[in-house]
């Protein structure tokens, strides 16, 4: 009831006999009457002198600033580790796909190959099989391997065993559980560098034309259709730790007991700052999408101060 007893206004009591009606009244009141709750003052903020100071550490260790080339930064990420799986799992898959004539690859050909990928994603030409034709071909990719080694290494490449696959429907089942052992490489990679202190987390496509179910639709991106991945990122550009998105990260049985569930969204920053330093001030920025006072009070409580769009 919102009116006196008193009351004697026919449509009132229209009102109160249907009960579906009054029930939603009565629920957008309730909701005006807590807006009302919340007084919105014009002051300044007092901030205490060392709240904000910046008390990590984010200076390079020596053998990063070692790193002098191209090269050398990408063989940090693509090390022996990584090569020496990749060309584990591709021997494996080789073999199951053939086993009276496999496929042999060694580290330096996965190195060749690696290096053929990165060059055509910089020189691009219409078919792959143009890179080693007569006119329009490349010449250092033609030196570096032939078009038959390179498409035989393309078919049985491979990042994880097939035997540790869970089906559809079962417990334990991962739909990234193909690339799921190189994910987890790069982010152990990423994780090594020093984090600066203004960071940013925000979702960032990886255009594919693979007809695969994890492919995203972002019509505000510059490519509209790929990966979706949510990062952690710093001033200078550089990612300290990603999320690559599948629908099961927000699983609760894949979330620590000392953690919250803050909804979808701000899930995302909660994971994504597990790795950042508690009680060092670290500057933490994301968007509205992301944001709830929740997320904020438990920021806060670490010690990571942060900047929002609300």
């Amino acid at each position: 009831m919102i009116s006196s007893s008193d009351s004697s206004d026919d449509s009132l009591e229209d009102f109160d006999d249907n009960e579906d009606e009054n029930s939603l009244f009565s629920d957008n009141f309730t909701a005006i009457n807590r807006r009302r709750d919340i007084l919105w003052k014009e002051k300044n903020i007092n901030i205490p002198k060392n709240y904000l100071k910046f008390n990590g550490k984010s200076t390079l260790a020596s053998h990063i600033l070692a790193l002098n080339s191209p090269y050398q930064c990408l063989s940090y990420f693509l090390n022996d580790n990584f090569l020496d799986l990749v060309v584990l799992e591709s021997t494996k898959y080789a073999a199951i796909k053939n086993i009276n004539k496999p496929i042999k690859i060694s580290k330096m050909e996965l190195r060749k190959f690696i290096g053929i990928n990165i060059l055509m994603s910089i020189v691009q030409l219409p078919s792959i099989r143009d890179y080693w034709k007569d006119v329009i071909g490349n010449d250092l990719i033609k030196k570096t391997m032939t078009i038959t080694k390179f498409e035989s290494i393309r078919s049985i490449l491979h990042f994880n065993d097939n035997n540790n696959s869970i089906a559809k429907g079962q417990p334990g089942y991962n739909r990234l559980i193909k690339v799921a052992s190189i994910v987890k490489h790069f982010q152990d990679r990423f994780r090594t560098i020093p984090k600066e202190e203004c960071l940013s987390i925000d979702e960032q496509i990886c255009s594919t034309k693979a007809r695969i179910h994890l492919k995203q639709y972002m019509p505000m991106k510059p490519h509209k259709w790929g990966f979706k991945f949510f990062i952690l990122c710093g001033v200078s550009g550089f990612a300290y730790d990603f999320e690559l998105y599948s629908g099961q990260e927000n699983d609760s049985e894949k979330r620590p007991a000392t953690e919250p569930d803050l909804g979808a969204s701000s899930n995302i920053v909660v994971r994504l700052s597990r790795t950042i330093p508690i009680n060092q001030n670290f500057k933490l920025y994301f968007d509205n999408y992301y944001t709830s006072i929740n997320l904020l009070i438990y920021l806060a409580k670490k010690g990571i101060r942060n900047l929002l769009y609300i």
